[in-house]
């Protein structure tokens, strides 16, 4: 799981997108802390890709994701995040919560 993605082109990089689980399922997107990576997932994402689809981004400088030249600003990761979606036709109902 998280073994294959793709790298999508971030402004001054590219971040690694890999995606699992059910295709028609609900959109979890899985946002890693520092020093961690999309693979850091597996565990939980064994009991969510039943029902859900998963996506997991490489976060500037982590797992196979570029680091670029932008500062690693928590606004940064925030474009990054948002044009990662955009690029990707990943919308969501923000007034209907998931659980």
């Amino acid at each position: 799981m998280f073994d294959t993605g793709k790298f999508v082109s971030v402004g001054d990089t590219n971040l690694f997108v890999s995606e699992a689980g059910n295709p028609k399922g609900r959109v979890i997107v899985l946002l890693h802390g520092g020093l961690q990576s999309r693979l850091d997932f597996i565990p939980l994402a064994t009991h969510l890709s039943e029902d859900y689809r998963l996506i997991a981004i490489d976060t500037r400088g982590h797992g196979r994701s570029g680091i670029g030249t932008a500062p690693l600003t928590y606004r940064q990761l925030q474009d990054d995040f948002t044009v990662v979606l955009i690029l990707r036709a990943i919308t969501f109902d923000l007034y209907e919560p998931i659980f």
